[in-house]
This record gives structure tokens, sequence and C-alpha cells, in this order.
């Protein structure tokens, strides 16, 4: 959408048509629950579940994809909202338009994440039985929504600093700039707490369950012994991707603090070659798009399975 900005901004040489740039989003933020990535794994779950929607699991699924696709909402409705006055300011042109589309909307967002990211700790504290181990997990999980938070402060303290007003342009251009650098620096802590967070829930798993499998010879639990191989992926990709992540995004956003710093900034700025709010979009996506297959594979094994366990059958609910 900022792309689609500005460009509409450029082909009219500065000179907008709110009527028509405010009637084109009205279709845009209307259909945004339904073009939401998260959208047809929400059905499916509930088509699957359908006999039984009375599920802390299933509440979790759902209301991840509604304050996500709530989020997309409110901040397509921002763009809607037409631009009269300073034209020329930074985007997204005014104070309305920030509040809305920037702040309220990721609160939305990230309201919807931190759900997501409850669902392992939840998934493991049904079946781990150890309070130590239930409290390290309950902590390393709210650390990691509280430096998700940090990032909503960000927004809210810098974005009361910036004027949106045309003779501003160049102050509310470096205090956009300072805000991103903080921003980002929130976001590589969102991916380590996360990294850590992944790694407490498969030490908790396999400390308390998977290992106790191997000490029952000659006994076959079938549900269980998927539900490992299934968490152990799950987790295994979540922390690889976060992994590769950082690697990827550190060096670069060295690169572009670096390029910001300098007075005569003559150098290219690779930094602006890559996406890298739509790369972390995608990985953040990607994480809770593997919690929707992982409850779908473990409603798939529970209900073929002929094995069950008195004590682990919470597993799935």
């Amino acid at each position: 959408m900022i792309n689609k900005e500005r460009n509409l901004f450029n082909e009219i040489d500065g000179t907008l048509i709110p009527e028509k740039w405010a009637f084109e989003n009205i279709f845009i933020f209307l259909e945004a629950p339904f073009v939401n990535i998260f959208f047809p794994w929400v059905i499916i779950i509930l088509f699957i579940n359908r006999n039984n929607w009375r599920k802390s699991i299933i509440y979790m699924l759902l209301f991840h994809y509604i304050f996500r696709s709530t989020g997309d909402v409110i901040r397509y409705f921002s763009d809607a909202i037409p631009v009269k006055h300073n034209r020329n300011a930074i985007w997204p042109y005014s104070k309305a338009r920030f509040y809305i589309g920037c702040i309220i909307a990721y609160v939305f967002w990230i309201i919807g994440e931190i759900i997501g990211d409850w669902y392992p700790t939840v998934r493991a504290c049904k079946i781990v039985h150890s309070k130590t181990k239930k409290i390290l997990l309950k902590t390393i999980c709210i650390l990691f929504n509280i430096s998700k938070v940090s990032s909503i402060a960000v927004y809210v303290y810098y974005g009361m600093k910036i004027h949106f007003k045309n003779s501003k342009r160049n102050e509310d251009t470096e205090t956009f700039k300072e805000l991103l650098e903080k921003w980002w620096i929130t976001v590589i802590c969102h991916f380590i707490m996360s990294f850590l967070n992944d790694a407490c829930v498969i030490y908790a798993l396999k400390t308390e369950v998977f290992n106790k499998l191997k000490t029952l010879k000659g006994r076959s639990y079938g549900f269980v012994e998927k539900f490992q191989q299934i968490s152990e992926l799950r987790i295994i990709l979540s922390m690889i991707v976060s992994i590769c992540f950082i690697s990827f995004t550190v060096p670069m956003l060295i690169v572009k603090f670096n390029e910001n710093n300098e007075k005569d900034n003559t150098s290219s700025n690779v930094f602006d070659q890559f996406d890298l709010n739509s790369i972390r979009d995608t990985v953040v996506s990607f994480n809770h798009i593997m919690m929707y297959i992982d409850q779908i594979l473990l409603k798939y094994i529970s209900t073929n399975s002929d094995k069950k366990m008195p004590k682990l059958n919470s597993i799935h609910s």
C-alpha cells in the first residue's frame, strides 16, 4: 500500500485525488478479512472441529485470526482517509492516518501475534507436569510478549514527535528514520526471544515427555509418538527460520544505520533494495501458519489413532 500511494502521488505530479483514492480503498478494507492469509486455515480448523468448538486451542487460533485481520481492516481504512492538506508531508501525510493505520492497526496485529506466540506454550503446559518447567515456559513467553509490546511504545513515542506538515518534512523524515531504527532493534529482540521461547518449549517437552517414551519398551503410543514428531518438526523449523532471519537482517540493518549516520551520504543504500519488513511479516506468518497445520495434523492423527493416552489426550484440546 505504501508503494501504491507513492506511485499515485508521483503520477499526478503531487496533486492527489481524494475521492478516487478513498473509493478504491473502500473495497480493499472490506475484503481484507477474506484475503487474509490465515482465513482459509481458520475455515479448515472450524470445519474439522465442527462438533466441538469449545476448545482453548480453537479459541486461540480464532482470536489470532480476528485480531490480525482487524488490524488489516484498520490499516486499509486509514489508507481510505483523503489527504486534503500537507500533501508534501511524509507518508502517511497526516496524524489521523498515522495514528489509525500505523498505531491502532499495529496494536491489533501485535495482539494477534502474541496470541499466536502463546500457542506452543499452552500446548506444552498441557502435558508438562513440572511446576518449575511450567513457570519457565510462561516466564519466557511473557518476556517474548514484552519485547513485542515495546515496539508499540516505539511507534507511540516517536509518532507523537512527527508533525506531518509540509514545512516540517525534513525534520519529520529524520524522526521517522529514528523511529524505524528503534523499531528494528525491537524486531531483532522479537526473534531472539522467539528462538529462546522455542528452545524452552522443546526442552520442556523433551525432558518431560519425549525422553519418557524411550523407557516404555514394548508399548506403543502412536498418538504421542506422532505428536513428538510433529512438535519437534514445527519447533525446529521455527528456530531455523528465526536464526536465518537474524543472520540476514542484522548485517543489513548495520549497513542502514551506518548510512543514516553519515552526514554526506553518497553511498548506495543496500538496505532499500530489500523489503525487510515484508520478509519479517513472511517469517512471522510462517511460524503462525505452522500452528494451524500442527493442529490439523494432530486432529487427524488423534481421530485415526487406535491408542489413547489418558494423561496426554488433552494435547489437541
